[in-house]
């Protein structure tokens, strides 16, 4: 009797560990020009749509502890057009609350890393901190920035100094508090000028993934005279850039694949992106999908094949739970205490 019970209680055990083992990602896609957030398991499956609203609703990001999602709402409706603020709820969709009432264009956001604080870019001129506990909001910033992203040890913000708009965009860090902007990415004179994208700290703070793209311009006339500057050949390299030696990797994508977005999962093991295959044609609408690239063995998977909806450029994020393996030998002492 007490071997069976053994028995059963590890199995017990085993099926609560296996359910949370799947990393949940998290995005957003429109449908009929209306965007809402989804999940879906780290294998591309269980794809779950878990906001329903008439409202935009944009760049979701997994608290630290993986209990929440906060995310960006533009509210779209005649009476309330051009709100903007920060909302959270859980995971499956529910108990949403909203945090902020400035009912300013908001593009960007990100947590702290003890979960108390969000960062927030306001029509890419302000930069602020929302703590949570108080409701209190400071501006620590004043800059045109967007794509932030939070130091493990909370010290640090990296982001996408976005002065220069389509000229140039280099990343940037600065002190949590705003103080000390500093230019990080390093200009090379052998290079054309390059953009810097969707900087992502790696959870231990040692790396930092981002994408540099390059681009060469033309002049083409399309009709009546009116000229426009085109994108004639993108060039788009995935990078890995360990801060320690100053080393950097350039992963095995294909370098037409325009990025819109990444993140770290698996233990800093793979890359989870977003991209679309670039084209010279000004007016192709392009299909956004989502992949994971393997950095053992260079192979990316198609994430999204099917899924029937355009991702909407924003962020990914995969939630901190689950992300780290579990033994056998893990389970046995957590049911024997030895």
């Amino acid at each position: 009797m007490m071997y069976t019970l053994r028995i059963v209680s590890v199995t017990f055990l085993l099926m609560i560990f296996t359910a949370n083992s799947q990393a949940k990602i998290v995005f957003s896609a429109i449908h009929n020009e209306n965007s809402n957030i989804y999940v879906m398991d780290d294998d591309g499956s269980n794809i779950r749509q878990i906001t329903n609203t008439p409202y935009y609703d944009k760049s979701p990001y997994w608290s630290p502890n993986g209990k929440r999602i906060a995310f960006i709402r533009i509210k779209t409706l005649p009476d309330q057009k051009g709100n903007t603020d920060i909302y959270t709820m859980y995971a499956d969709g529910s108990n949403i609350q909203q945090l902020t009432y400035l009912d300013l264009g908001m593009i960007d956001l990100a947590f702290s890393p003890d979960g108390k604080r969000i960062v927030f870019t306001q029509n890419l001129s302000d930069q602020s901190v929302f703590d949570i506990d108080t409701g209190e909001v400071n501006q620590i910033l004043r800059s045109h920035i967007n794509q932030i992203d939070w130091s493990p040890d909370g010290k640090t913000m990296i982001f996408v100094n976005d002065s220069h708009q389509f000229i140039s965009k280099d990343l940037w860090m600065m002190d949590a508090n705003g103080d000390n902007p500093r230019k990080w990415t390093k200009p090379d004179p052998e290079k054309d000028p390059r953009n810097h994208y969707y900087p992502r700290w790696s959870s231990d703070g040692k790396k930092i993934l981002y994408c540099e793209a390059k681009f060469n311009f033309e002049a083409v006339e399309v009709e009546d005279g009116v000229i426009f500057k085109m994108w004639a050949k993108g060039q788009f390299l995935y990078i890995i850039h360990n801060i320690q030696d100053d080393g950097t990797e350039i992963l095995d994508i294909p370098d037409n694949w325009f990025c819109s977005s990444l993140s770290w999962m698996n233990d800093q093991q793979m890359v989870l992106f977003s991209a679309y295959e670039y084209k010279k044609e000004r007016f192709t609408k392009p299909a956004y999908n989502i992949y994971k690239y393997d950095l053992s063995s260079n192979q990316f998977i198609h994430m999204t094949e099917g899924l029937g909806a355009d991702w909407h450029e924003g962020r990914l994020e995969v939630t901190p739970v689950g992300k780290k393996s579990i033994r056998w030998s893990e389970l046995k002492k957590a049911y024997s205490g030895r």
